[in-house]
């Protein structure tokens, strides 16, 4: 089931077994094969929501400090958006 590959992917970088970096790259490619074959259509719209909100945090994210723009954000910024929003999916996917 490819929700729950992308909450692996998310579980895994919240429980420090992944790099941001590689984060980036495993839930960017996984979330658009979701995507792209309609995956996440019986999620809820809010989870899904929160699914495509990761999405856009990894695109606003930038590891390297030196090319990070005033609205890029750094990993620890990224962690804290995927906190939340890896909340906002367990709450939905558990019922409130």
């Amino acid at each position: 089931m490819a929700e729950n590959t992308l909450l692996d992917i998310v579980g895994a970088f919240l429980a420090d077994k992944m790099t941001a970096p590689e984060f980036e790259r495993q839930y960017m490619h996984e979330w658009q094969r979701c995507r792209d074959e309609k995956l996440l259509s019986a999620e809820s719209l809010i989870a899904r929501g929160a699914y495509n909100q990761i999405f856009t945090a990894l695109d606003c994210y930038c590891s390297d400090p030196q090319l990070r723009g005033p609205k890029d954000i750094d990993e620890h910024q990224l962690r804290e958006e995927v906190v939340v929003l890896f909340a906002v999916i367990k709450r939905e996917r558990h019922g409130r």
